[in-house]
């Protein structure tokens, strides 16, 4: 599906696969102060991309920009 932009503003799609990179980097964050043990970068290195590629597939894309 093509979707026609008509301003510059960032998709949707892109949108919510910015936020869910922020949303890991926040849980790592809160996962390494409270469990350390589970802070393995081998973890985090896989998890990220699988959330921001979901993020990315399942949030459904519209036109941005108006007239």
């Amino acid at each position: 599906m093509t979707v026609d932009q008509k301003t510059p503003n960032p998709t949707n799609k892109l949108t919510a696969a910015m936020v869910a990179g922020a949303v890991v980097a926040i849980v790592r964050a809160t996962v390494s102060h409270f469990a350390p043990e589970f802070d393995d970068e081998a973890i985090w290195v896989a998890v990220t991309p699988l959330a921001i590629l979901a993020a990315g597939y399942f949030i459904r894309d519209k036109p941005n920009g108006g007239a």
